[in-house]
């Protein structure tokens, strides 16, 4: 029987402190061991099926993506460099497994505001649903870390069949790509021609 996803595990390091009443972060995730040339960018649809075998209890692809509570993690905090992702096609990535954040998207600095929720489809089937957040500054100010979250439809996974411990795995476990979109580049309009006087 596969053990429970627990999400204490993500954050194990949370009750710790440094002798100074802080709270440490835990230590980032070793760096993916990849030869020159590949980078772990999974599309949506393959970042599905690494969910589907996380929560169903496989074990092919286990490391690969690590566990932590990333909606709690302050996004400099974020290993970008563990995915080995090209910067200069679609920003720094990073993928993580969590627990479902539901309304816990609070961080030290600032806040995870969604911005847009979509249907996972599989042909006719609803797979699941993938969330798009942004990362607020404290004081609202909106920047271009963003993170998509993919969760399975707890209707069509579980069945009749599934034991209990699968069944919370299904709705608590989610799977999740954070990008740092970077800089915002300067706008290439056109010039405008100064009339002279």
């Amino acid at each position: 029987m596969a053990e429970p996803f627990v999400a204490a595990a993500a954050g194990a390091n949370d009750d710790d402190n440094n002798g100074g009443g802080e709270k440490r972060p835990p230590p980032p995730p070793p760096p993916l061991d990849l030869p020159p040339g590949y980078y772990f960018q999974p599309t949506d649809t393959e970042l599905m099926l690494h969910l589907k075998e996380k929560v169903l209890g496989g074990d092919r692809w286990s490391g690969v993506i690590p566990i932590m509570n990333g909606f709690g993690t302050n996004p400099d905090d974020f290993p970008f460099e563990r995915s080995g992702s090209l910067e200069e096609t679609k920003g720094r990535l990073f993928h993580f497994f969590t627990e479902n954040p539901r309304n816990n998207l609070a961080t030290q600095h600032g806040y995870w505001s969604r911005v847009k929720e979509e249907e996972m489809r599989l042909g006719s089937l609803l797979d699941g649903y993938k969330k798009e957040y942004v990362y607020r500054r404290a004081g609202g100010e909106m920047t271009r870390l963003h993170i998509h979250q993919f969760s399975l439809n707890p209707a069509v996974y579980s069945a009749a069949g599934v034991d209990d411990n699968h069944k919370l795995r299904i709705s608590n476990t989610v799977v999740c790509r954070v990008r740092d979109k970077g800089v915002p580049k300067p706008s290439r309009g056109r010039k405008r021609k100064h009339a002279s006087i």
